[in-house]
């Protein structure tokens, strides 16, 4: 057969280019290598550096302010063991709030009974005079707390608060209270209890709820 002028017959197919996909299963193979070299190295070091990040982050939830004399102190409600009011009536009998009102602020524990009345009975066991003793019985939050005892606070003329609760619920009760006394004028102090002597917190169940709680309490 005689070839055609100007036809050299069928064009060859071009070799393929290298598509950038195919070094994916090379990638994935280099990376599946470090991970298992590296891997091993990584965890053990979040495992041995845990103590020492995971120990920073109760004072992360506190608020603590040096106690000074104030017009009035505000005890927040939720502790079984009374170590809140225990800590208030201390202060109150230092002698940091001479004239105005001892306040405990709580609501609903069980049909009638609350937080408020319960706090206030045992503040007065303690030695305040029941006369000086408000009970706030409504809040069921920390938020409501604020909210409904900054009126309280501002019909007394009160200008300086101390305010009463755990160290680890403390930045979030004074954030709020603080929030709401602003529109008022009114200074709050943040003055807690002391705060728990557990140095490895996550591993006490109480304190591991107590502090994952107060976290995602931050968060929402």
């Amino acid at each position: 057969m005689t070839d055609l002028p100007g036809f050299d017959g069928p064009a060859e197919p071009a070799a393929p280019g290298r598509d950038a996909d195919d070094d994916r299963p090379r990638r994935r193979v280099r990376w599946g290598r470090l991970l298992l070299v590296f891997g091993p190295l990584l965890a053990l070091g979040l495992y041995l550096a845990r103590a020492p990040l995971l120990g920073r982050i109760p004072p992360l939830l506190e608020a603590r302010d040096e106690p000074r004399e104030a017009d009035a102190l505000v005890v927040l409600g939720g502790d079984h063991r009374g170590g809140r009011i225990a800590h208030a009536v201390a202060l109150w009998e230092r002698g940091l709030v001479p004239r105005g009102p001892f306040v405990t602020a709580g609501g609903q524990l069980y049909d009638e009974l609350t937080w408020g009345k319960v706090m206030k009975a045992h503040a007065v066991r303690l030695g305040v005079p029941a006369e000086r003793v408000v009970a706030q019985t409504e809040s069921a939050t920390t938020d409501e707390d604020a909210r409904l005892t900054l009126p309280l606070l501002v019909e007394r003329g009160c200008k300086t608060v101390l305010l009463v609760t755990d160290a680890w619920h403390s930045g979030r009760a004074a954030a709020a209270f603080r929030r709401e006394a602003a529109a008022h004028g009114v200074e709050v102090l943040s003055c807690p209890a002391p705060a728990p002597a557990v140095e490895r917190w996550w591993e006490e169940p109480e304190a591991a709820r107590y502090v994952a709680s107060e976290l995602l309490k931050r968060v929402y």
